[in-house]
Formats: structure tokens, C-alpha cells, sequence
């Protein structure tokens, strides 16, 4: 099978699971997939990710059979979880991107939890799927036995106040404990650099997070919006640490086991069955 995989993302958890799928999709089950940011005809199947990054013109002339996944919610830049305009019925995106929706032959979604806010958005949404958050549990199994450092936080995040910025000063302030935060600074997270129990270390690599993560007695993660996943929480879970979370972690909308044997399971027959839908689905298309 001739697979066109288009994305915008270059980093990030989006780019993660896209990887892996894409990893066993190509070395697993032998489909040729190609990665590019447009649609260009002669595939046998195109696959939509994070819509929100993708340019208006890949709404239009989509040659071929498609599927979506959503890795995040926003479609416009005012128009997201967050956004105060979500029953704003004039809005030319919205009406772009619930003909895109309706017209996928799946659509894929990190947890239902995420779906719903995709809902109150979007409205009706057909043919819907759920594929959990990809990991390298090989990577991961590495360092699953490091030695912790005993009583040590670590707060890993990439953006601001969506993210969680002030609940997180706030448990600290609150508990008197310090906490290391790794991650990309933005506008809110510039604030953590001077913050009395805030280690703030800024940008590092992906291996030097799960190492960081690994030698932590505890992951704290306390979203504001409703996390589509909370691959941190995940990797947490993996790597035999203690999570500090709250209720809006999309992950545990529908996963209630999180022991890390059962955790991998999930993440794995997840994978399968994403591929297999699709082979069904292309097979009963042709």
C-alpha cells in the first residue's frame, strides 16, 4: 500500500506517535509511506495529522481516500480548546474542517475526552476512532530500572498556561517543594525563572527528558485544559514514577488500568489496530 502521511509537526508528541505508527506501518506490514506538508495525488491512502498545523489548501482537492488524526484541537489560530469562540457558527474554518471530518474515511482521536471538546467545535463528527499515544518502549525499557533520586519532582512541558504553568507554581508554592521543570519557555513559562521553588531548566533534548524523567521519584503534570493524552504522565508511568496529576488528563478517560505491564499493552495493541481499520477499511474501499 502507497501511503502519504502529511504533517506539519517536526517535534513534539504529535511527531512521536506519527513516528512509531509510521515505524510499523513501513518496517512491520511492508506500506510504502511518505512524510511531506501537502497533498499530492497517486496514493493509495492520505493520512491527515494535527490538522492544525496544515495550510487551508490541503482541505481542498485530497486525491485519494483519507484519514484524519487529532493530535491536539486547534484549526484556526483563535479557534481551539480554549478558545472563547467555540459557538462562533460563522467561523470559516470551522465549516472547512467539518467537511473535512465528515468526508475521512476514520478520525481518529487521542482519548475521548479529547473528542468531546472536538464535538463542542466541531458538532457532529462520523466514523470515529481512538489510537492511544505512541512510546518507544524499547528506549524506555532502558532505563526503566534507573536509580531515583529520592524526593525529586520533575514537571516536563511544552507550552503555557494551557499546559498548566500557574497550577504548577501553585502546588509548589503551596507544598514548599521544589520542582524541575524541563521544556520550551513561551510568554508563561519565562514567569518560572524567577520562582522561589522552580528549578527551571529550559530546553533539552527528548532522550535527556526520559533520562531526567527516569532518575525522578515523581512526574507532576496539572493541565489546565483537557490534555488529549499526557504522553509525560505516560512516560512517568513507564519509567516507575510516582504521577502528580488532576482530572483533566485525557488519558485516563478511557484507560483505568495504568500499571505500566497493562500501560505498554494498551500502547501496543493500540498500534495494531490502528493498522488493521485501515487495511479493512481500504480493502472494502476497493
Amino acid at each position: 500500500m502507497k501511503i502519504l502521511w502529511v504533517t506539519h509537526d517536526k517535534q513534539g508528541g504529535s511527531r512521536l506517535t506519527d513516528d512509531e505508527l509510521i515505524k510499523y506501518g513501513h518496517d512491520e506490514l511492508g506500506h510504502e509511506i511518505i512524510v511531506d506538508n501537502k497533498v499530492t495525488p497517486g496514493f493509495d491512502l492520505v493520512v491527515l495529522s494535527n490538522l492544525h498545523g496544515l495550510e487551508e489548501p490541503v482541505s481542498k482537492n485530497i486525491y485519494s481516500p483519507y484519514i484524519t488524526i487529532a493530535h491536539d484541537y486547534g484549526f484556526c489560530s483563535y479557534y481551539d480548546a480554549m478558545c472563547e469562540l467555540h459557538n462562533c457558527i460563522e467561523c470559516e474554518w470551522k465549516k472547512k474542517f467539518q467537511q473535512l471530518k465528515k468526508a475521512a474515511l476514520l478520525n481518529f482521536f487521542m482519548s475521548p475526552a479529547q473528542y468531546k471538546i472536538h464535538v463542542r467545535m466541531l458538532d457532529e463528527i462520523p466514523n470515529v476512532r481512538f489510537i492511544q499515544s505512541q512510546l518507544d518502549w524499547e528506549n524506555l525499557r532502558r532505563l526503566r530500572y534507573t536509580t531515583k533520586k529520592k524526593g525529586t519532582i520533575i514537571a516536563p512541558m511544552v507550552g503555557g498556561y494551557h499546559k498548566g504553568v500557574d497550577n504548577l507554581i501553585t502546588w509548589s508554592k503551596r507544598n514548599k517543594r521544589i520542582v524541575t521543570v524541563i521544556g520550551a519557555t513561551d510568554s508563561q513559562t519565562e514567569k518560572l525563572k524567577n520562582e522561589k521553588y522552580i528549578d527551571y531548566k529550559g530546553y533539552v533534548n527528548y532522550e535527556t527528558a526520559l533520562k531526567m524523567i527516569a532518575q525522578s521519584e515523581s512526574v507532576l503534570f496539572l493541565p489546565e485544559w483537557t490534555e488529549p493524552t499526557g504522553r509525560a504522565v505516560m512516560e512517568g508511568i513507564l519509567l516507575g514514577c510516582k504521577i502528580i496529576t488532576n482530572d483533566h488528563l485525557g488519558l485516563y478517560s478511557w484507560i483505568t488500568d495504568t500499571r505500566p505491564e497493562d500501560l505498554i499493552m494498551q500502547i501496543q495493541v493500540s498500534k495494531i489496530s490502528f493498522w488493521n481499520q485501515i487495511s479493512f477499511l481500504l480493502n472494502g474501499w476497493r
